[in-house]
């Protein structure tokens, strides 16, 4: 992870891993806990992440959630050679000075060398407030340049985040006295890394109803000032080496149960984007249609498709369609089976590309069919199968290139509890 980036890789290496959680139910209203993700390797690798946390419920109205959390971590020299990416370049490590275009730096070379321990920690709280006429909610996150969580979801590191956000409700009693609710909402969040760099300024403004056939439409503007990436790669720096851009969004969503047992949603995003291979800014385009249908008492069909374009001065940059399909049968109280397919379709026009050279046509589908046995109420055993195939211009056809095949066990400690 890095603070305008992250990537992920995969080392062929034997490695031991474990989550493990406690929390201690002071009262009623109390809790402290406890986290630790352990993930060993060989080639020296491991990282290990461990801190306490508090959540604390004041009353009807107030909430508070707070946690400290270290980690260290060793990287093998693998890593390191996995991310630089020369890409033919024709450049090596020693004669790279990390010109876009020209360099296999990126800012996640220079944060896994492996002749160093990072080490380092995160902390934040959240607290919020809520009533009837409405809630206030405050953040604020601080994670270290040198922490890492390998076994968890965090892809952001060096950043210090403020954001504060509030929104006004007001409810209206229709004609078939149901109740449908009207909110205004502002939410303003500040970010900068641990130089006081400025890397985003975000200002927006929410409307969100709430109506009859469990309807929600929520209407947005956003405006913020944003840094994507650096220019020189070699560098951690972005004081006078990364451009500061402006976007301006429209955003909607529209949740609707527009027949029996079925459930329809659009979600759409519309103003300036940054490109940010081309560090510029582009006109940017995005629909999420999604539909959501049980037509028997044990299926289910989900289905939702992701369509973004980027475009500037006219011209194409590229459009992406992302669908997915979930069938699920019930086959009784105890077991399913859910068949899964996900197709990401991208072309791109290459004459728009400024710094690297991009494939025309790139396509991934991945489809899998999984089914879940809960055997009893603490154990629960999964068997699936996974298929991938991918296009691009060096390969013509679509080809499967891995087949994956697993046994999955989970055990409940006691039941309601992993």
């Amino acid at each position: 992870p890095g603070n305008l980036s992250s990537k992920t890789k995969t080392l062929d290496l034997e490695s031991q891993s474990g989550a493990f959680r406690y929390r201690y139910d002071i009262k009623r209203d109390l809790s402290i806990g406890a986290i630790t993700t352990i993930r060993d390797g060989d080639s020296n690798y491991h990282n290990i992440v461990a801190g306490p946390d508090l959540y604390w419920k004041m009353g009807h109205h107030h909430e508070l959630r707070a946690q400290w959390i270290y980690s260290e971590t060793d990287y093998p020299v693998e890593m390191q050679k996995k991310l630089y990416d020369d890409d033919d370049l024709g450049v090596t490590p020693e004669t790279d000075i990390g010109v876009p275009g020209e360099t296999g730096y990126t800012e996640q070379v220079l944060r896994s060398d492996p002749n160093q321990t990072y080490t380092d920690s995160a902390w934040g709280f959240r607290y919020r407030y809520r009533e009837r006429g409405g809630y206030l909610s405050a953040i604020y996150r601080d994670v270290g340049d040198d922490f890492r969580a390998d076994l968890g979801y965090m892809p952001r590191v060096d950043y210090r985040m403020a954001s504060l956000s509030g929104g006004l409700d007001h409810y209206m009693r229709r004609k078939n006295d149901t109740t449908s609710r009207l909110r205004v909402s502002l939410n303003y969040s500040y970010m900068t890394d641990h130089s006081d760099v400025r890397l985003n300024d975000s200002r927006e403004l929410w409307m969100h109803y709430w109506g009859g056939m469990q309807s929600w439409l929520r209407v947005g503007y956003r405006n913020r000032d944003r840094i994507a990436k650096r220019y020189l790669q070699d560098t951690l720096d972005i004081e006078g080496n990364a451009p500061e851009f402006n976007e301006e969004q429209y955003l909607f969503r529209i949740e609707t149960t527009l027949m029996k047992n079925g459930r329809f949603t659009l979600a759409g995003r519309f103003g300036d984007q940054i490109d940010t291979d081309n560090y510029r800014l582009g006109d940017l385009i995005e629909l999420e249609p999604g539909f959501r249908w049980n037509p028997a008492q044990h299926l289910e069909i989900a289905l939702t498709d992701t369509y973004r374009e980027l475009a500037t001065e006219g011209k194409n940059i590229f459009k992406e369609n992302y669908l997915t399909l979930n069938l699920t049968y019930q086959l009784n109280r105890s077991s399913f089976l859910r068949a899964t397919v996900v197709d990401d379709y991208t072309t791109r026009n290459q004459a728009t590309y400024l710094y690297s050279n991009v494939d025309e046509v790139e396509r991934d589908i991945s489809s899998e069919l999984l089914y879940a046995w809960k055997s009893s109420q603490l154990n629960t055993f999964f068997l699936g199968v996974k298929v991938e195939a991918e296009r691009s211009d060096e390969v013509a056809s679509l080809t499967a290139d891995e087949t994956l095949v697993y046994i999955k066990y989970s055990r409940s400690l006691r039941p309601g509890k992993k």
